[in-house]
């Protein structure tokens, strides 16, 4: 099936629970995962907002406990004056440096595929400064009615 072939469901439909609302409750609990990774990316300020530099956290549970266990900095690629002033900050701290190539592949993938959970403030937007291509929606707008 291409993409051309694709088309909108919608449902509707009335159930009967077997079991009381409460019971379902208390029987549902989410799996935590093991690792965390939490990050944030400052921007530029004019209208395209472009990456600036970013700080996360990767941390793992340890009996009911959030250890940090990497913690770091990636700045933007082709840009050595940034990346030098940063490489100031961290000297002599437990921050780790790269640019946002290397946290991508190097962190945020392989925590991505370790099934732990992303947190970022706004995650759409933070993942997209991050992003390498985007592509335009398959949907195409409704032509306006005369």
């Amino acid at each position: 099936m291409n993409m051309a072939e694709r088309f909108d469901l919608y449902f509707r439909t009335h159930t009967v629970p077997v079991k009381e609302q409460k019971e379902r409750r208390a029987a549902w609990r989410a799996k935590t995962p093991e690792f965390a990774l939490i990050f944030h990316c400052a921007t530029t300020p004019d209208e395209k907002q472009d990456l600036l530099f970013g700080a996360y956290i990767c941390a793992q549970q340890i009996d009911g406990e959030w250890i940090a266990k990497e913690v770091g900095l990636f700045g933007r690629d082709g840009h050595p004056e940034e990346l030098r002033i940063l490489r100031r900050f961290v000297r002599d701290s437990a921050f780790e440096l790269g640019t946002v190539d290397e946290f991508r592949r190097k962190v945020f993938l392989k925590y991505l595929k370790a099934g732990a959970l992303i947190v970022a403030y706004g995650a759409p937007f933070q993942i997209s400064r991050i992003a390498v291509k985007w592509n335009q929606s398959f949907k195409k707008p409704a032509k306006p009615e005369p």
